[in-house]
C-alpha cells in the first residue's frame, strides 16, 4: 500500500513537467479514500479492511499513473543520459537540502502530537481529527498551484526576468490571501455541521464534536498564510536556493517546540492549532526576506496593506458571524443557512474583485465582465428550465 503511494510520489514530478499539475495532486486522494471505503464498507475485518481499502486506492491511483506516463510517452527507460557534471552537482545537493529541511519540518507534528498527551483523554486523537481534514485541503491547492508556478519561476529565473518574477510575486501575493480567507470562512461556517456529519458516532458524542470543531476553525488559519508562501518557496526552489530551508528548518522546528509548551499551558490543546499558523507565519516572513536580501523581489507599502486588507476583511467577518450566530449545523433553520452564504458570498465578491484587477490586464476587463455575465444568465437560464 505504501510501495504504491510512494511510487505515485515519484512520478509527481514527471507528469507535472508536462503540464499535469492537479492530477498527480489528486492521485494522491487514491490511498485515503481506499482507506475511508474499506473501512465502510467491511467494517466487521476491523483494521484489514482499511488496510485492504488502503491498497485498492492505492493499485487504482498507480494503474492511473501508469497510463498517465504511457500517454505522455514519458515511462521509466533502462537506458538514460547522464546529467552535465555541474548540472548534476547543483541537483544533488539542492535535493539533499530540501529532502533534510522536509525530514525536520515534518518532525514538528510529531512534537505536537507527543504533547497532545498532555492535554488529557482524547487529545492526540482530537488533534488528528482536526488536522488531517485541514492539512488536505492546504496540501491539494498548494500542491498544484506551487507545481504550476514553479515551471512559470523556472522559466523566468533561466530567463534573467527580474520584472518578470516581481510581477507574478506580487500577483500572487494578491490573490492567495484573498483565496484562502475565503477558504478560513467557509471552514468556520459549516466546521460544526462537517465535524458532526463526518464523525459524531459511537463514543464520539456531541462535546467531543464541539472541541473538535474548535480546533478546525484554528487550523483554519493557516490556509491563507500557507498559501500566501507559495510565492516564496516556490521562487526558492526555482532559484536554486534549497540551503535556505535548511536554516529556517532548524528556526521553526525551534519556534515550533517553543509556542507549543507555551501555548498548551495557555490554551490546553488548541494551543497547539495556533502554533501552526505562528510557525507558517513567521515560515512566510523569513522566506520573503532571503528573497529580498537575494535581490529576486521588493515588497512596497502598497503590497503589504493589499496582503492586510484579507486579513482585516476575515477579522470583520467572523465578529459578524459571532454576532450573528451564522454557524451553520444540523439544526439550523433557512435564515441562519441563508445568512451564512450571504456572508461567505460577500467575501467572495470582494475577493473576486480584488483578484479580476490583479490578474486582469485593464483593457481586458470590460470584454472579461461581459463573457463572465453571458455564461452567469447561461446559468441562472438552465437552473430556471
Amino acid at each position: 500500500m505504501y510501495f504504491f503511494a510512494a511510487l505515485i510520489e515519484l512520478w509527481q514530478g514527471p507528469l507535472q513537467v508536462w503540464g499535469k499539475f492537479m492530477t498527480p495532486s489528486l492521485l494522491r486522494l487514491g490511498l485515503p479514500c481506499g482507506v475511508a471505503i474499506g473501512a465502510l464498507v467491511v467494517p466487521h475485518f476491523s483494521i484489514l479492511g482499511v488496510a485492504l481499502g488502503g491498497g485498492v486506492g492505492a493499485s487504482l491511483a498507480l494503474g492511473i499513473g501508469l497510463v498517465l506516463l504511457s500517454r505522455l510517452d514519458i515511462t521509466p527507460r533502462r537506458n538514460t543520459s547522464p546529467l552535465p557534471a555541474d548540472v548534476s552537482r547543483v541537483a544533488r545537493a539542492n535535493f539533499t537540502a530540501l529532502v533534510t529541511a522536509t525530514c525536520i519540518t515534518y518532525a514538528n507534528p510529531m512534537v505536537d502530537q507527543w504533547l497532545a498527551g498532555l492535554a488529557g483523554a482524547g487529545g492526540i486523537s482530537m488533534l488528528g481529527y482536526a488536522s488531517r481534514l485541514t492539512t488536505g485541503i492546504a496540501g491539494l491547492v498548494a500542491g498544484a498551484l506551487s507545481q504550476a508556478l514553479l515551471v512559470h519561476y523556472t522559466r523566468q529565473v533561466s530567463q534573467g526576468d527580474r520584472a518578470g518574477i516581481q510581477h507574478t510575486y506580487t500577483r500572487l501575493l494578491r490573490v492567495a490571501p484573498w483565496l484562502g480567507c475565503f477558504t478560513t470562512l467557509g471552514v468556520w461556517l459549516t466546521s460544526d455541521l462537517g465535524v458532526t456529519v463526518l464523525y459524531q458516532r459511537g463514543h464520539f458524542t456531541a462535546a467531543t464534536s464541539e472541541r473538535v470543531a474548535t480546533l478546525i476553525d484554528l487550523y483554519a488559519m493557516q490556509f491563507p498564510i500557507y498559501w500566501t508562501s507559495v510565492a516564496s518557496f516556490t521562487l526558492i526552489w526555482a532559484a536554486s536556493m534549497n540551503r535556505v530551508f535548511l536554516r529556517i528548518g532548524m528556526v521553526l522546528f525551534a519556534v515550533n517546540a517553543i509556542c507549543d509548551l507555551v501555548f498548551i499551558r495557555l490554551f490546553g490543546l488548541s494551543g497547539l492549532a495556533v502554533t501552526t499558523s505562528v510557525v507558517f507565519g513567521l515560515s512566510t516572513v523569513l522566506l520573503t526576506l532571503e528573497l529580498r536580501r537575494a535581490g529576486l523581489i521588493n515588497l512596497t507599502a502598497r503590497d503589504l496593506l493589499g496582503l492586510a486588507a484579507p486579513f482585516v476583511l476575515l477579522a470583520a467577518s467572523w465578529a459578524a458571524m459571532r454576532a450573528l450566530g451564522l454557524r451553520i449545523s444540523q439544526s439550523d433553520d433557512i435564515a441562519t443557512i441563508a445568512g451564512a452564504l450571504v456572508l461567505l458570498l460577500a467575501y467572495g465578491g470582494v475577493g473576486a474583485a480584488v483578484a479580476m484587477d490583479a490578474l486582469v490586464p485593464p483593457q481586458e476587463r470590460a470584454s472579461f465582465r461581459s463573457a463572465l455575465a453571458k455564461r452567469w444568465t447561461l446559468f441562472l437560464r438552465g437552473l430556471d428550465s
